[in-house]
C-alpha cells in the first residue's frame, strides 16, 4: 500500500455519494432523455444509465445512495457485534 492509498477501514468509514450526473445520448435503439450517474464510496464506483428528466433521475439516484448507505450501516453494525 502506498502512502496515498486509504486503508480498508478508512474506505469502510466513507459513505456512498453521488459523484456526477450527466446528460448522455440515448443507448442504441432507445429514445428520450438519458443520464449517466456515478456513485462513489472511496475507491468503489457504481456507474449507471437512467432515462428521464434530470430531476426525476436525481431523485431516483439519491434514493439509491440512501439505500446503499443504510445497508452499509446495517452491515457495519453487525460486524461490530
Amino acid at each position: 500500500m502506498t502512502s496515498g492509498d486509504k486503508s480498508s477501514s478508512e474506505i469502510l468509514q466513507t459513505p456512498f455519494s453521488l459523484d456526477s450526473l450527466d446528460d448522455v445520448p440515448p443507448p442504441s435503439g432507445c429514445e428520450g432523455t438519458w443520464h449517466r450517474y456515478v456513485i462513489r464510496q472511496g475507491e468503489n464506483t457504481i456507474v449507471g444509465l437512467r432515462e428521464g428528466a434530470r430531476s426525476e433521475v436525481l431523485a431516483v439516484v439519491d434514493e439509491y445512495v440512501n439505500r446503499l448507505n443504510q445497508r452499509f450501516a446495517k452491515h457495519q453494525s453487525k460486524a461490530q457485534r
